[in-house]
């Protein structure tokens, strides 16, 4: 999944202002955690590109932050259900 949306990243840059408005949101109902202010500091800081390749690191820094992430909705759940299901065809 997070492949799916790094790519719609590269493409739409407008995501990272969603995903910031998302951690807000978060914030405002008093679920402040330390993942959500890391993330809030990448997306402050980073571009959408950088962004994306931070999402598909192959490695445990690229997990972890993947276990986080911020971009809740940016794919469909027809997606989410594609992607799913191609996993386990696999």
């Amino acid at each position: 999944m997070a492949m799916k949306i790094a790519e719609r990243l590269r493409h739409e840059a407008t995501l990272v202002k969603k995903a910031q408005a998302w951690i807000v949101g978060l914030q405002q109902k008093g679920r402040d955690y330390a993942a959500h202010r890391e993330w809030e500091e990448i997306l402050n800081t980073r571009s959408a590109a950088e962004i994306a390749n931070i999402l598909v690191m192959e490695n445990e820094e690229g997990q972890r932050l993947r276990s986080s992430h911020p971009f809740k909705g940016v794919i469909t759940e027809a997606e989410r259900l594609a992607i799913i299901e191609d996993a386990y065809a696999s």
